[in-house]
């Protein structure tokens, strides 16, 4: 199986069916509909995007600077990186994860490891 098939298939298995990709991209939607993720799959990389809600946003420049914080503790972030995107109102989470790597991957483990990311971020954001 490709990158794409197996991470199609953990999706299948964690949403019921509701989350897939097409196209190499996956919006992530909640139970009341709000946008939570998009998933899009690079060449190399994997992006997941999460939009901040106008309430949630800051000024740029702080914003950046929390980031950068964050950035800063790798006990948090491991190899990914946050960043702020060019419409100043989504937070990118840039990774690798190697194809060889994905079947050996846990990827619900991943998956708790990406939402405890999220987590952090926005406590460090709420600061």
């Amino acid at each position: 199986m490709n990158r794409e098939e197996i991470i199609n298939q953990w999706l299948l298995d964690i949403s019921e069916g509701q989350w897939q990709l097409l196209n190499d991209q996956c919006n992530l939607v909640g139970d009341d509909g709000r946008h939570f993720a998009t998933i899009n799959l690079l060449q190399s990389r994997t992006l997941i995007m999460f939009p901040l809600h106008p309430s949630e946003q800051l000024e740029s420049d702080s914003l950046q600077l929390k980031l950068l914080q964050l950035n800063s503790h790798p006990d948090v972030v491991g190899m990914a990186a946050f960043s702020l995107a060019e419409d100043n109102a989504t937070i990118v989470l840039n990774f690798s994860v190697s194809d060889e790597a994905l079947p050996a991957t846990d990827l619900q483990a991943f998956w708790q490891s990406s939402l405890n990311l999220r987590n952090s971020l926005f406590e460090v954001l709420s600061r």
